[in-house]
C-alpha cells in the first residue's frame, strides 16, 4: 500500500512539472503575440535565429544555445522573397544590411607586391667557376663543345641571359665567377615550385646573415635554375651580392627577402572571401537587396589582401564586410526552401 502511494505521488509531480513548462511556453508565446499586436516591428518578425547557426529558431530574442551570440530577427518580408530567387541567390533587405554592418566595394585592379621570405647560403662554388672558365675557353675553339659546356652551366643553375652575356663579352663578367673574388659573394636562395614564377632576373634581394641579422646586404637576382631538386622539390635562385667588408661566410645560413612586384591585379580584402571547406566564394550584389554567391579562385596573398585568379571582373560590386552574415542568410533560406518542398 505504501508503494502504491509513492507511485501516485511521483506521477502527480511529473504532471505538475509538465503543466508548468507548457504554461511557461504558452505565456512566452502570448507575451510576444501581445507585443506584436502593439508593436508593428514585432509583428514583422517571423522568428529569431543565430547568424552563425541558422538552424536555431526561437520565438523571441536571447542568446544562441550553441555559441551564445545575440539572436537576430528574421522578418516576414525576408521570407516572402525567399522563393524563386535561383540557386545561390539571397535576398536581404537594406534595413537588415544596415543592422548587420554589411558593406560593399567595387572590384578593381591594384598594384600588388608579394614579400617572399626564404633561406639561402653564401656559396663558394668552385664547380661553377670551373664550368664558366671551360665555357669561355671552349667557345673560342669548338662550337659543339661550347654547346656542351653551356648545357653544363644550365644544370649548375645559370640562366639563359647570363650565358648569353658570357658569349657576347666574357671579359666583362668572367671575374664575377672567379672563386673568392674580393668584394663579391654569391647567395643561393631556396625556392619552392609554387614560388618560382614570383622571382625574376634583376629583382633586388635583401640578405641578412643569421649570425649578424643587423648587417643587411643588397643583392641582385642573376638567375633562377630550371632544374628541380628531386628530394626537396625546390629550385635555386642565384643572387649576386656586393660584400666589400667580407661579411658573408661561405656556406653560412642566410635569410633572404625579395619584393616581387606582380603589377596590376584584381585584389579584394580577405574579409570578402567565405571559405566553405572545398570552395571559396564571394557575394556579388545584383541589386540593392539581392546577392549572388560566386565561386572564385584565389592567388597570392599579402596581409589582408588577396589576388583573385578567376571568378571576378572589374566593376563587380561585392560584399567586403559582413559576408558571413549573407552566407548565413543564404544557408537559412536554402534550409527553409528544402523544408517547404
Amino acid at each position: 500500500m505504501k508503494t502504491k502511494w509513492i507511485v501516485i505521488f511521483v506521477f502527480a509531480a511529473a504532471v505538475i512539472v509538465i503543466i508548468a513548462a507548457r504554461g511557461k511556453q504558452l505565456l512566452t508565446i502570448f507575451k510576444y503575440s501581445q507585443q506584436a499586436a502593439v508593436d508593428p516591428a514585432q509583428a514583422a518578425i517571423s522568428y529569431w535565429t543565430c547568424s552563425m547557426h541558422p538552424q536555431v529558431h526561437k520565438d523571441g530574442p536571447g542568446l544562441c544555445p550553441i555559441c551564445h551570440m545575440q539572436l537576430v530577427p528574421v522578418y516576414k518580408e525576408d521570407q516572402s522573397h525567399q522563393h524563386d530567387t535561383g540557386a545561390g541567390v539571397v535576398k536581404v533587405t537594406e534595413a537588415r544590411q544596415k543592422q548587420g554592418g554589411i558593406k560593399l566595394s567595387v572590384v578593381k585592379k591594384e598594384p600588388f607586391q608579394v614579400t617572399l621570405r626564404t633561406t639561402g647560403k653564401a656559396a663558394l662554388d668552385t664547380e661553377l667557376a670551373s664550368a664558366v672558365k671551360e665555357f669561355i675557353t671552349l667557345g673560342k675553339e669548338d662550337p659543339a663543345l661550347a654547346r656542351s659546356a653551356a648545357a653544363r652551366l644550365r644544370i649548375l643553375g645559370m640562366g639563359p641571359e647570363e650565358i648569353r652575356q658570357l658569349e657576347l663579352n666574357p671579359a666583362s663578367v668572367e671575374s664575377l665567377y672567379q672563386v673568392a673574388t674580393p668584394g663579391i659573394a654569391w647567395v643561393y636562395a631556396t625556392l619552392y615550385e609554387q614560388e618560382v614564377d614570383l622571382i625574376k632576373v634583376g629583382q633586388t634581394a635583401i640578405i641578412s646573415p643569421s649570425y649578424a641579422p643587423e648587417k643587411e646586404l643588397t643583392g641582385t637576382v642573376r638567375s633562377v635554375s630550371s632544374v628541380v631538386d628531386q628530394a626537396s622539390r625546390s629550385v635555386r635562385a642565384r643572387i649576386l651580392v656586393r660584400d666589400p667588408q667580407g661579411i658573408l661566410r661561405p656556406e653560412a645560413y642566410l635569410r633572404v627577402t625579395v619584393q616581387a612586384n606582380l603589377g596590376p591585379r584584381i585584389v579584394i580584402p580577405r574579409s570578402a572571401v567565405v571559405y566553405t571547406g572545398k570552395r571559396q566564394i564571394v557575394f556579388v550584389a545584383a541589386d540593392a537587396d539581392t546577392f549572388q554567391a560566386r565561386e572564385i579562385k584565389v592567388g597570392q596573398e599579402s596581409g589582408e589582401r588577396i589576388v583573385i585568379a578567376a571568378g571576378l571582373n572589374e566593376g563587380d560590386r561585392i560584399v567586403t564586410s559582413g559576408a558571413f552574415l549573407i552566407d548565413s542568410e543564404s544557408r537559412l533560406q536554402s534550409a527553409i526552401d528544402e523544408a517547404g518542398e
